[in-house]
């Protein structure tokens, strides 16, 4: 396993850019959604996976 420092020099050599596209371009059509079932009600959602991917302004 890689040290914490090995991991932010691996992590300071990305050079990847990735283009962002405006909100409008997004296919809202293949996002399958549900009635919230406590409307006015705020919730909080976690999502466990393996995989992390981030993009960040």
């Amino acid at each position: 396993m890689p040290s914490i420092e090995e991991l932010k020099e691996q992590y300071q050599e990305l050079n990847d850019t990735f283009d962002m596209a405006p909100e409008g371009s997004i296919k809202s059509d293949l996002l399958m959604a549900f009635e919230y079932e406590y409307p006015g009600s705020s919730t909080e959602v976690l999502i466990d996976t393996d995989e992390f991917t981030a993009v960040c302004p």
